[in-house]
């Protein structure tokens, strides 16, 4: 099994823990700062999976094909495509902010724009979020973030239940964790 794809399972165990700790925190002054600490470990987190595991997986020649259970994931992310498309627009998503890589799996609709695109989705509902806390609107914040929270715990499912599996199936070599 790849190193990187352990990794990347024990960083979705403590992303699920730092969303834990914020709903179980939500009325404390620490909100923001836990809010700003999840922000900063899933850009790391995406970053990893962008720029290594997903440019392996893109290599490969099966990358179009899924994987287990990757049909009933792709249904649920059709219920919710429209709303993740008008959040990649309120966050100013463009192709051409966009690295080489992100830019050829959105041109040839490869199925790794859909984890991307959540990737996206959620920086941009995060970002609402402190806003709205940072404003003082608190009930518009806990809304944020509960779509937050729901599509980011629907996404680490897809990645641990599909994408991981996939991966492990698609590339022999062992992925090393890169020192960032």
């Amino acid at each position: 099994m790849s190193q990187l794809i352990d990794h990347l399972k024990k960083e979705h165990e403590a992303i699920l823990k730092q969303l834990q700790k914020i709903e179980e925190n939500w009325e404390g002054a620490e909100v923001s700062e836990d809010l700003l600490k999840l922000g900063k470990m899933l850009h790391i987190h995406h970053h990893l999976e962008e720029k290594y595991l997903f440019q392996a997986i893109y290599d490969t020649q099966r990358a179009q094909e899924g994987g287990p259970n990757c049909t009933s994931f792709y249904g649920l992310y059709l219920q919710e495509e429209n709303y993740l498309k008008s959040l990649l627009k309120d966050g100013g998503f463009s192709l051409e902010n966009e690295e080489e890589l992100i830019r050829k799996i959105f041109t040839n609709k490869n199925p790794l724009m859909v984890p991307i695109e959540e990737h996206r989705a959620c920086h941009t509902l995060l970002e609402k979020t402190k806003k709205e806390i940072q404003d003082g609107n608190k009930v518009e914040a806990r809304r944020n973030y509960d779509k937050y929270a729901h599509i980011l715990r629907l996404h680490i499912r897809k990645e641990n239940e599909c994408l991981f599996m996939m991966a492990q199936n698609l590339i022999k070599a062992d992925l090393e964790v890169p020192n960032i």
